[in-house]
């Protein structure tokens, strides 16, 4: 049986060798019908409560750079209508552009350990054109996705996460680390108790902080 994405149907030969469209058992709204409104409200909701946590990354990238709070809530903003212009893209249905589906992108950490060096060695406007070039990239390697899918298995895929991941937890650590310490220095250390230096160094040894 073959299932043809765009549309929402899958197909399969009849008694007469012809090729029949046919709905797959678990698919609930095809590309072409439209859900109740108070449904799509919900979807609407939950696909916010999922992006909007993901913008705080856009705020420690401007924080690594230099920014205020207000540099960092601009960006973040400026993330929003981002997200909602592509969003609108992905929806509608171009030749070569969109899918037809409601797929918002979010903000992804696989960039923010090369954001923060590109921010150590140029500062945002490095950040800025590293991002162009990726979205490039990304646009190009779209293309070419059924032969990337036999380059890089789900095995290999795996892994890159997770050291994806484990690289996250060491930069967030290292941050938790800063901020603790900036928050010790600024009280004078004197709410400070004998275990808690030598638990976060602790954890930092795990993490390979230290």
């Amino acid at each position: 049986m073959l299932r043809a994405g765009s549309r929402g149907r899958a197909w399969s030969f009849g008694r007469a060798g012809f090729l029949t469209a046919e709905r797959p058992p678990d698919l609930i709204y095809g590309i072409d019908e439209r859900p109740p409104w108070l449904k799509a409200l919900l979807v609407a909701v939950q696909h916010a409560a999922i992006i909007c946590p993901t913008l705080v990354l856009v705020a420690i990238v401007v924080h690594a750079a230099g920014g205020s709070a207000i540099d960092s809530q601009q960006a973040m903003a400026r993330g929003l209508v981002a997200i909602a212009i592509m969003t609108a893209l992905q929806a509608i249905r171009l030749p070569g552009i969109g899918s037809g589906f409601f797929l918002p992108p979010v903000v992804t950490a696989t960039y923010l350990p090369a954001s923060l060096a590109a921010v150590a060695a140029g500062g945002l406007p490095l950040v800025f054109g590293m991002t162009l070039v990726a979205g490039a990239f990304q646009v190009f390697f779209s293309r070419t996705i059924g032969l990337l899918r036999k380059v890089f298995p789900a095995v290999v895929s795996g892994v890159i996460l997770m050291a994806v991941g484990m690289e996250l937890c060491r930069r967030g650590t290292e941050l938790c680390r800063r901020t603790l310490g900036l928050s010790l220095e600024r009280r004078g250390g004197s709410n400070r108790r004998p275990g808690d230096g030598r638990t976060l160094r602790g954890v930092a040894r795990v993490q390979g902080v230290t």
